[in-house]
């Protein structure tokens, strides 16, 4: 390889590595809602039910929740449903205190409800979304087990491998370039453990797209639900205003190691 030849290839692979360039970030949080959004919890409840039904246990888990934002329903629910380490990451640093009371208090409405699709005690869920208004940020993360990286690029940050048993994701491609999706999905590969996976929720006409994706990053799609009919939260909402219409869900494992070889 002549010196040409390695000056362009190191210009190459550091573009690569960079960090995601604003371009990459196509979606911004919205605000935070005033209260639960029926559609995000239906989504999480729904991911962790698919999760049980790969045969992962959420017990003790460790946890990646990819693009919290304002408000942390998904994370709050599979630490309901058992998740002992649970990583939250954005692009911004948006999620306060405040955002996490909120939620948690806000949960505690649908406490019946969540309890049925976990298959755990009412009064376990009540217990753990239980907080006192005076506590600190950090004393919050800490009572949910949790962990708030932001702002944080997973491309670069270079967490240590085979160090997470399940990831969730929602509408990756409505935040995200394809570019910077593309680059994600071989660093999601490299930090879920050999027996790990990764739960998709996604736009039904994103599907194709998204597919492809995980398979050029050597996902195997291991089960989907394509237009599934879903449980409303709410009570009283006619069929044509579900919403959990218009979703697909993904439940994807990462590509096989050979034999005797460990994450790099």
């Amino acid at each position: 390889m002549d010196r040409h030849w390695k000056r362009a290839w190191g210009r190459m692979m550091s573009l690569l590595r960079r960090p995601m360039r604003d371009t990459d970030l196509i979606g911004n949080c919205s605000s935070p809602p005033a209260e639960i959004d029926p559609k995000t919890m239906e989504q999480g409840l729904r991911q962790v039910e698919m999760l049980r039904q790969s045969g992962r246990d959420m017990a003790g888990a460790t946890f990646l929740d990819i693009g919290t934002c304002w408000q942390p329903t998904i994370p709050l629910i599979f630490f309901l449903a058992g998740c002992d380490d649970l990583v939250l990451v954005d692009r911004e640093r948006v999620l306060t205190g405040d955002c996490l009371i909120r939620t948690a208090h806000n949960l505690r409405e649908f406490s019946s409800e969540i309890a049925e699709r976990l298959l755990v005690p009412e009064r376990h869920v009540l217990e753990l979304l239980s907080l006192d208004d005076d506590m600190t940020f950090f004393g919050i993360l800490r009572h949910f087990k949790m962990q708030y990286l932001a702002p944080c690029d997973l491309v670069v940050t270079k967490l240590p491998a085979g160090s997470v048993d399940l990831v969730a994701s929602r509408s990756l491609l409505d935040r995200y370039s394809e570019r910077y999706v593309r680059a994600l999905l071989p660093e999601v590969a490299r930090l879920l453990k050999p027996a790990g996976a990764m739960c998709h929720c996604i736009d039904q006409t994103d599907r194709l797209q998204y597919v492809n994706l995980l398979k050029d990053a050597g996902f195997d799609v291991e089960i989907e639900e394509f237009n599934p009919i879903l449980r409303v939260v709410p009570d009283g909402v006619d069929l044509e205003d579900d919403p959990s219409l218009l979703n697909s869900f993904l439940v994807a494992t990462p590509p096989k190691l050979e034999t005797g070889k460990a994450h790099s």
